[in-house]
C-alpha cells in the first residue's frame, strides 16, 4: 500500500507545531534573509488558542517536558467505541503512562487539564491527579478558550446545538441551534467567535460545502463569511490552523488537491474578519499552507510537487523546492515537508532556505524479502517539536484485492539534523 500524503495528514500535523506567522518571494536565499528580519511569531494569532492533538494513533504533542501521543487501543476489538488510547511520556526518561481510552477525535490541553470527547460525551482529565470528569453528555468537543476558561461543544441532537460551559461549572449555555449547519470547530478573535461547519448534510464533507461563519451582532443567527473550504474530510476543516489570523486578515485555503472534482481546487485566500474584503493569494491548487517568519508557504502541483513562498498579499511568489509532499513546518532557516520515492516510499525532507540544499531526515527502510511479499513500512505522520522530530511508522501488508492489513504502529523520535534515531513505543496489532 502506498499511503498518499493528503490534506487530512497535514491537519494531523499542524496541531503540534502550533504554526502562526506570516508570508514572501524572490530566491531562496532572499526569503531566508527577509525571514531573519521577521519576528519569531505572528503579529496575532487567535486569542486563547490552546494546543491540541488529533487522536488517530499517529499524533504527538509536547507540553513542557511531557510528550502526549495516541496509539491504537488493542482492546478495541471488544470495545469498538474507544479504539484509541492517549499516552503521556517523560521526554527525558521515555517512561510512558496510559492516560485514557477514547474514540477517534481530538483533544485540547488547557491549564491543568486535558479536554477530549469520550465515548459518551465531553470529558476532562486533571494532568496531575488523573481524575476524569464529565462535562457534557452526548456531545462533541469543539474548542477550549484558555483565556476565559470556557469549553465549547456541539450536542449530538437533531438541532446541532452549540453550547458553552465555564470550566468548573455544571450548567451550560446554548449559543445557537441550527439543524442546517453542523459545526466542526470554534475559534475566537478579539472577543468574536468564528465557526467552521457544513450544511448539515449527512454526506461526507468532500461533497458537502463547509464554510466559516460568525454570529450576527446581538443574535444567535449565523452569517457565512467564506465560500466552500471543505477540503476532503471533516478532519481538514475542524482545525484552527485553517483560520490563521495575521495583521488583520484571516488566511484559509479551499478544497483538496487530490479530488477529481475541479471545484475543490485548493485556492489560497485571505479575508477580513467581517467577511467584507477578500483577496486571492494564489489560484494554484494549494490545500496545505503554513504561515511563519513573515511568509506564507504553500504546496501545489501534482502530488504537491512544489513549495512556494509569498508575501502576505501574495506578491513576489517563488518556488522553494521541487520535492513532492506536503509542508509540515517552517522556521527561519528550514522548511520541513513530506516526500515520496518509488524505492523506499515516504520520507521526511528538510530544505535549507539559505542555500536551497535539501536533506532527507527520515527514510523508510524496506526489507527486500518483505517488500516482495507486499509487507512495507510507511511513514504516517511527523511532528517537529523543538529540536526533535517525533514520527510514526506503520507496518502494513498489501493484499491482492487491493486491500491491506495494518500489522503494527511504531513510534520514534530523531534529532532535527537526522541523527540519533530512537524507538519510543511499538504496538503489534497481530499479536494476541
Amino acid at each position: 500500500m502506498k499511503i498518499k500524503i493528503t490534506a487530512f495528514m497535514l491537519a494531523l500535523l499542524l496541531f503540534a507545531t502550533f504554526l502562526y506567522g506570516c508570508g514572501s518571494n524572490n530566491s531562496s536565499s532572499s526569503v531566508a534573509a527577509e525571514a531573519a528580519k521577521a519576528s519569531d511569531g505572528p503579529s496575532r494569532a487567535f486569542s486563547g488558542t490552546p494546543t491540541f492533538i488529533f487522536v488517530n494513533g499517529t499524533s504527538f504533542l509536547k507540553d513542557g517536558n511531557t510528550i502526549y501521543f495516541s496509539q491504537p487501543n488493542k482492546t478495541s476489538s471488544t470495545n469498538k467505541s474507544v479504539p484509541f488510547q492517549v499516552n503521556s511520556m517523560d521526554a527525558a526518561t521515555k517512561k510512558i503512562d496510559t492516560l485514557f481510552n477514547c474514540p477517534a477525535t481530538y483533544l485540547f490541553l488547557c491549564g491543568d487539564s486535558i479536554f477530549y470527547t469520550g465515548a459518551s460525551g465531553v470529558c476532562s482529565m486533571n494532568k496531575k491527579t488523573k481524575t476524569i470528569s464529565k462535562i457534557a453528555d452526548n456531545s462533541t468537543l469543539l474548542y477550549v478558550d484558555s483565556e476565559t476558561s470556557i469549553v465549547y461543544f456541539r450536542k449530538t441532537n437533531s438541532k446541532n446545538d452549540v453550547c458553552s460551559q465555564k470550566i468548573g461549572n455544571s450548567e451550560n449555555q446554548k449559543i445557537f441551534s441550527s439543524s442546517a449547519t453542523k459545526i466542526f470547530s470554534v475559534s475566537k478573535l478579539d472577543g468574536k467567535l468564528y465557526f467552521v461547519g457544513d450544511s448539515g448534510s449527512s454526506k461526507p464533507v468532500k461533497s458537502t460545502p463547509a464554510y466559516i461563519y460568525t454570529l450576527k451582532s446581538g443574535s444567535s443567527e449565523l452569517t457565512q463569511i467564506t465560500e466552500d473550504i471543505s477540503g476532503q474530510s471533516e478532519a481538514v476543516t475542524q482545525y484552527n490552523d485553517n483560520l490563521t489570523f495575521v495583521d488583520g486578515w484571516i488566511y484559509y485555503t479551499t478544497g483538496a488537491q487530490q479530488s477529481s472534482d475541479s471545484s475543490y481546487q485548493g485556492k489560497l485566500y485571505r479575508i477580513s474578519p467581517d467577511g467584507n474584503k477578500k483577496e486571492l493569494i494564489d489560484s494554484v491548487d494549494s490545500p496545505d499552507f503554513t504561515i511563519q517568519n513573515g511568509f506564507v508557504y504553500y504546496g501545489h502541483g501534482s502530488d504537491l510537487t512544489y513549495t512556494n513562498a509569498a508575501r502576505l498579499d501574495g506578491s513576489q511568489k517563488q518556488d522553494i523546492v521541487g520535492v513532492s509532499g506536503q509542508i509540515v513546518y517552517a522556521d527561519k532557516n528550514y522548511v520541513y515537508r513530506y516526500g515520496y520515492d518509488s524505492t523506499n516510499g515516504n520520507f521526511f525532507y528538510r530544505t535549507d532556505l539559505n542555500n536551497d540544499h535539501g536533506k532527507k531526515i527520515i527514510v523508510m527502510q524496506q526489507n527486500k524479502k518483505d517488500k516482495a511479499a507486499g509487507i512495507l513500512n510507511e511513514l504516517a505522520t511527523a511532528a517537529v517539536l523543538g529540536d526533535k522530530i517525533y514520527y510514526t511508522v506503520i507496518n502494513v501488508t498489501n493484499k491482492s484485492d487491493g486491500s491491506y492489513t495494518t500489522n503494527a504502529y511504531n513510534y520514534y523520535r530523531i534529532n532535527i539534523d537526522g541523527t540519533s534515531n530512537e524507538l519510543l513505543s511499538s504496538v503489534d496489532l497481530q499479536k494476541k
